[in-house]
C-alpha cells in the first residue's frame, strides 16, 4: 500500500484534503513561501467551493486565500475573493468574521489603502482568533505596520483606536458596510 499525502486524496465525499490544503497554504504563508501557498489555498478554495453552501465556515477559506493573492501581488482577485466572502458572511456571521476583516484588511493595504487597512485589521484583532494569534501577526499585521509606516503616528493611533472601539457584536455592522464598499 502506497502512502499518499492527504491533501492529494481525490475523495469528493469529503472535505478533509481540501481542509488539509488549507492549513497547508496557510503554514507556507507564515513560511514566506507565498507561491505554494496561493497554490494549496486555491486547491483548496476551489475543492470546497462545490459543497459551499453547506459549509458556514467557507468564507474564512476564502479569506486565507485573499491573504495569499495579495502577498504575491495579485490585489484584484483578492479583491474578489473578500467581497465574496463579506458577502456569504453577512448571511451567516460566525466566529470567522475576524478572519475575514483580517483578510479584508490585507487587501485594503494591497490596494494602498493604509488607513483603512489599519482600522480594519485594529477591528479584526478584537476578535480573540486573531488578535491573540502569532499567524495573523506575522502574515497581515506585519505587513500592514509596514505599508502603513508613511502614515503618521497619531493618523495611525486614531485608525487603530476606531478599529478597537469595534465590539465583536458589531463587528457584523464593519462587515456589511464593507461589502458595501467592497462592490
Amino acid at each position: 500500500l502506497e502512502s499518499v499525502p492527504i491533501h492529494q486524496i481525490d475523495d469528493p465525499n469529503s472535505v478533509i484534503p481540501a481542509i488539509t490544503c488549507g492549513v497547508l497554504g496557510q503554514l507556507a504563508l507564515v513560511q514566506a513561501d507565498q507561491e505554494q501557498a496561493v497554490q494549496l489555498l486555491a486547491e483548496s478554495v476551489a475543492r470546497l467551493r462545490p459543497r459551499a453552501h453547506e459549509m458556514w465556515w467557507f468564507p474564512q477559506f476564502l479569506a486565507f486565500h485573499a491573504i495569499g493573492l495579495t502577498t504575491v501581488g495579485e490585489v484584484a482577485e483578492a479583491h474578489r475573493l473578500v467581497q465574496e466572502a463579506l458577502v456569504r458572511s453577512a448571511a451567516d456571521p460566525r466566529w470567522h468574521t475576524g478572519i475575514i476583516l483580517a483578510g479584508a484588511a490585507m487587501v485594503l493595504a494591497g490596494e494602498l489603502k493604509s488607513e483603512l487597512a489599519v482600522e480594519i485589521y485594529a477591528a479584526a484583532c478584537s476578535h480573540p482568533h486573531v488578535g491573540q494569534s502569532k499567524w495573523y501577526q506575522a502574515v497581515v499585521g506585519a505587513p500592514i505596520e509596514q505599508g502603513s509606516a508613511h502614515l503618521s503616528a497619531e493618523v495611525s493611533a486614531a485608525a487603530r483606536g476606531r478599529g478597537r472601539r469595534e465590539r465583536l457584536a458589531e463587528l457584523q455592522a464593519v462587515v456589511q458596510t464593507l461589502s458595501a464598499g467592497f462592490s
